[in-house]
């Protein structure tokens, strides 16, 4: 023992460091003859003798909270404090510790330290300390004293008051026991063994990279063919297989209805394809009265050949849109509605315009074709955004994979 600095608070050797230790679950009085008791109670148990500690947590400048225990008899001394009066429980900070409550009650029933006349327990418990140290060859009692109760102004000790119990239940307490003597002990300091590498993280990473990069190509794959450069028809008919099929190809030409074009019914456009939605306004909400799609085959000419398209085998993708509102054309509709109010929208593709093909020429029954109006570009930004982003998550996998592998290791 280097140092008692106060009644809870004291500093143990050991080896060639220092330990400060804060003694968990108590208060003593920081100031006052009781504060002043506390510290030479602690000094007359501790100071030079053996001691085990149970760090329960640890606190700010290195310090710890913990149980100190004197020996023989390992005796809590913390208990003993409170026992005695000379320190509180702190309940707030350590709501679990029932031996603690259990000691504070035997205190406050026999008016001991704080619980009773300050002079009086003043002198009582200095006459002790000074009996322990003229008999500090014999050995340490397997008990601490019960607390004698001073006289009080107005209240005296019953002779039923409990006397002190042994202290031994504290022993169930400590969460973590180092031992600690005063003087230099022969504690020994094992190296933990070192980890041995686990590949499997990595072994995921690398699986799991893989599989998104392969998702990534076959998302990408439709957008690459979409930007290539398109197919000439005539030389399209040379890559006709077995099988009258040629893989998806890209076509670009002049598009003419092969029969009658169809129309929709608000404002009665042509065209190749046509696809109409109406809407009333009702009890606050546009609720859907009319949802088709129409079209009709055609034929599309590049210039080198021409090709005929039928219907069931298209997906179509137009970017020319027609809007009315009551019947009465508006480039967007308007801010306020009201009830039977109707809106039109009409997507449509007409008859004589420049069309794009992308799909087999020969089978169309196996591949859809797709038909793009304008710019195809417009519909690879979504499959080009979703490949950057597989790739992303293809490289945080292998990323996350080599952490786990390196973090297990160490």
């Amino acid at each position: 023992m280097t140092e008692i600095e106060r009644g809870d608070q004291l500093s143990v050797q050991l080896d060639s460091w220092v330990l400060k230790v804060r003694l968990h679950g108590i208060e003593c009085p920081h100031e006052g003859n009781l504060a002043a008791v506390a510290k030479e109670w602690t000094q007359a148990r501790i100071l030079g003798q053996p001691v085990q500690v149970g760090v329960r947590g640890t606190a700010a400048k290195g310090i710890v909270y913990g149980d100190v225990s004197y020996l023989p008899g390992a005796h809590n001394i913390a208990i003993e404090l409170t026992e005695q009066g000379l320190a509180t429980w702190s309940a707030r900070y350590a709501p679990t510790r029932r031996d603690l409550a259990a000691a504070q009650g035997r205190a406050q029933v026999a008016h001991a330290g704080v619980w009773g006349n300050n002079e009086a327990e003043t002198v009582r418990l200095r006459q002790q300390i000074k009996q322990w140290q003229k008999d500090r060859a014999t050995p340490v009692p397997s008990t601490s004293p019960a607390p004698i109760a001073s006289p009080a102004p107005k209240a005296t000790p019953t002779p039923s008051a409990p006397r002190a119990s042994p202290t031994p239940a504290a022993k169930s307490t400590p969460t973590k026991s180092v031992a600690a003597p005063s003087v230099a002990s022969d504690t020994a300091v094992k190296s933990s063994p070192v980890k041995s590498p686990s590949l499997w993280p990595m072994v995921l990473g690398i699986l799991g990279a893989a599989g998104l990069l392969t998702l990534a190509e076959r998302v990408s794959r439709d957008a690459r063919r979409l930007r290539q450069r398109p197919t000439v028809l005539a030389d399209a008919q040379l890559r006709v297989d077995a099988q009258g099929r040629t893989g998806p190809l890209k076509f670009r030409g002049l598009a003419h209805a092969a029969g009658e074009q169809v129309a929709s019914i608000a404002g009665h456009i042509p065209g190749l394809y046509v696809h109409e939605v109406t809407q009333i306004f009702r009890d606050g909400a546009w609720r859907t009265t009319y949802n088709e799609t129409d079209a009709c085959p055609f034929i599309l000419d590049d210039g080198s050949g021409e090709v005929r398209v039928s219907v069931g085998e298209c997906l179509y993708k137009p970017i020319r849109i027609a809007r009315f509102y009551n019947d009465i054309p508006v480039e967007r509709w308007h801010a306020h509605s009201y009830g039977g109010d109707i809106r039109t929208e009409v997507f449509f593709i007409p008859s004589d315009v420049t069309l794009v093909l992308y799909g087999e020429l020969g089978d169309l029954a196996k591949q859809t074709v797709l038909v793009i109006e304008g710019d195809e570009r417009r519909l690879t930004l979504l499959p080009v955004r979703a490949t950057i982003g597989l790739i992303v998550a293809a490289v945080l996998a292998l990323l996350l994979g080599g952490y786990f592998t390196v973090s297990g290791a160490g």
